[in-house]
């Protein structure tokens, strides 16, 4: 979605889609959407993660870009959080609860999947005597349970560039978007975190 174009022009809020099989062929097919919903303002510098959910198909509102931030150009910076449905390709403003972060551009954004409990396989050992023909099975020991990811999805975002009147500012802050309850939240830290900067990576 959207970015700068070469040389001179302005900032564009096209939305592209690329079929997902054509990469596993080594062809990249391309296809321009005529997306319904309010598309967002023409902008780059901006961020957008994917949240998809594996039951696309009984409940496709679950799956779906979060668009974050970016500049219109002129001085023209945006902190509106947009969402666009890979399945109903619909874009939407999405109205949120919190202290919304400050307009930026050039930060980064990634996403926090729902916690997910992985349990380890354990194969049962055999042994065999040379004296008998019985085999003894070694007890297994009953499987932990691991979990990655959040309770919920959210979406983390850092640093990047705010303005204030015609002065630049280079940002260090991370903010939180809980994805369930639609709440920003600013995460503190207390030491050793990273210096301002923006078109960095997470």
């Amino acid at each position: 979605f959207g970015g700068e174009p070469a040389g001179k022009g302005t900032p564009m809020n096209d939305t592209h889609c690329v079929s997902v099989g054509s990469l596993l062929e080594g062809v990249a097919m391309w296809e321009k959407q005529r997306p319904l919903g309010d598309t967002p303002s023409p902008r780059h510098g901006h961020t957008a993660v994917a949240l998809v959910d594996s039951s696309t198909k009984t409940n496709p509102d679950q799956s779906y870009l979060v668009m974050f931030g970016g500049t219109g150009g002129g001085g023209l910076l945006f902190n509106d959080v947009c969402t666009f449905g890979l399945v109903t390709k619909e874009w939407e403003n999405l109205t949120c609860d919190g202290l919304c972060p400050t307009a930026r551009y050039g930060h980064t954004a990634c996403m926090v999947p729902k916690r997910t409990a992985i349990t380890p396989t354990h194969a049962t050992a055999t042994a065999s005597t040379l004296s008998t023909s019985a085999t003894f099975a070694t007890p297994t020991p009953t499987p932990q349970k691991y979990y990655r990811g959040a309770h919920h999805p959210i979406m983390v975002i850092f640093g990047g560039v705010t303005r204030n009147g015609s002065e630049l500012n280079f940002c260090r802050d991370m903010q939180v978007l809980h994805m369930k309850t639609k709440t920003w939240s600013e995460v503190r830290t207390t030491h050793l975190y990273p210096s301002p900067r923006y078109g960095h990576a997470m």
